[in-house]
């Protein structure tokens, strides 16, 4: 091997690789990769550990996102379409869907759905169309508003109090009352 270059994978590592950047899943990978099922579990978390093995994988994960333009940026952009959604660019003036085709990009992205029911009505004793009820369910707006707020740091999953170290929640103190005030009583009971 010359200096400096790369040691090759064996032909069953870069197959593991290649299975592994499908679902991320290391168990499912070493079978498919040819791996027995009853150690595959344990093969795939020693290949995972493999340094040549982890760059392979790593650099199989930038090819895919170069491939496929997959960025922070453009991941953040589609969060925007979906959290700044307005269904009243859904329908026209009248409240009447927008057929599919016509509807701009941003609001195309978010509609998660379409469903199209056939609408009939008896005439004569016969089943006649009378025309298309068309439902658009679209994507969750309250997912990705939360997801664009963790983003900016303006959601956190964690709650900090921000104590010294050993400080407490709550402190108590015991003081003595001073001369000639008489001492608190629990209610309902009397000193004496």
């Amino acid at each position: 091997m010359k200096r400096g270059s790369k040691p090759q994978l064996s032909e069953r590592s870069q197959r593991f690789v290649d299975e592994y950047v499908v679902d991320l899943n290391a168990t499912r990978a070493a079978i498919r990769a040819g791996y027995s099922p009853a150690s595959a579990y344990s093969q795939g978390h020693r290949l995972l550990k493999n340094d040549e093995v982890a760059a392979a994988i790593a650099a199989a994960k930038r090819a895919r996102a170069k491939r496929l333009a997959i960025s922070a940026d453009r991941v953040l952009q589609e969060l925007a379409r979906l959290a700044y959604f307005d269904i009243r660019r859904t329908v026209d003036e009248n409240g009447a869907p927008i057929p599919l085709h016509l509807l701009d990009g941003d609001t195309a992205a978010a509609i998660a759905g379409v469903e199209v029911i056939e609408q009939f009505e008896m005439v004569d004793g016969e089943r006649v169309p009378t025309g298309l009820l068309k439902k658009y369910r679209v994507f969750d707006k309250n997912t990705a508003v939360g997801n664009m707020m963790k983003h900016l740091g303006l959601l956190k999953d964690t709650l900090s109090l921000n104590l010294p170290p050993g400080g407490a929640l709550v402190r108590v103190e015991f003081v003595d009352p001073p001369n000639g005030v008489p001492a608190a009583t629990p209610e309902g009971e009397t000193s004496g």
